[in-house]
């Protein structure tokens, strides 16, 4: 029988923690970075999944709006992604009836609005997607996974977007609905063309962000 001293079981504890993946502010002092795919190490535990390391709370758009913010609410980041992504593919699982929140019948409670002239929304992601909401809302509301967090190649921090409304359409519009370990409950605009389609037909503008946040967000 091999018997091992204190001291081995202390040297044998380190090297198993330096083969682990980096962490970076995990959510819980007993997480480590098992269940990532190491692969950027700009990204939260090495997987762009999880959203960049850090977040940008130190950018004076974006960082107001991650106040609060838990970035996996809780959870290690094996259990987040056994629960939002898919084995197969590895990419997120996003929420039922495009992220609305549910009425005690299981449906979802959406109903149609007019954005008028003159009103804010924003965005986080790219232009080819049709969901807005009222600009500066926080990200935690609008149960986003960490991944739409990440900063592209010559992009704007967090790829975040800011519009005004130039000409009356009309979307879908509800509560957002938990997901992701995200509270929700934000307002969510759904809109039947893309963004870069109401860009290219004259229903919305980017508009400088950090122009118009004085009157939104703490100095």
């Amino acid at each position: 029988m091999v018997v091992l001293s204190f001291s081995h079981i202390c040297v044998v504890a380190s090297w198993a923690l330096l083969l682990l993946p980096a962490v970076n502010a995990l959510p819980l002092k007993d997480c480590d970075c098992r269940g990532a795919i190491s692969s950027d190490n700009s990204s939260f535990c090495g997987d762009p999944r999880l959203g960049p390391a850090p977040l940008p709370k130190s950018d004076k758009l974006v960082g107001p709006l991650l106040d609060h913010y838990k970035r996996l609410g809780g959870l290690c980041p094996d259990a987040f992604l056994a629960k939002y992504t898919d084995p197969a593919t590895k990419a997120f699982i996003f929420p039922p009836v495009s992220g609305f929140q549910n009425s005690n019948t299981g449906a979802p409670i959406e109903g149609n609005q007019t954005l008028v002239p003159g009103m804010l929304l924003d965005r986080f992601g790219f232009e080819g997607g049709s969901f807005l909401a009222p600009a500066f809302t926080p990200y935690g509301q609008r149960s986003l996974p960490p991944s739409s967090l990440n900063t592209p190649v010559n992009a704007s921090t967090a790829n975040y977007f800011v519009y005004k409304v130039l000409k009356e359409f009309t979307v879908l519009t509800g509560t957002i609905a938990p997901w992701f370990e995200q509270p929700g409950q934000g307002t969510q605009y759904l809109s039947p063309f893309s963004v870069s389609t109401l860009l290219t037909m004259g229903w919305l503008e980017r508009v400088e962000a950090r122009s118009v946040t004085s009157s939104y967000l703490p100095p």
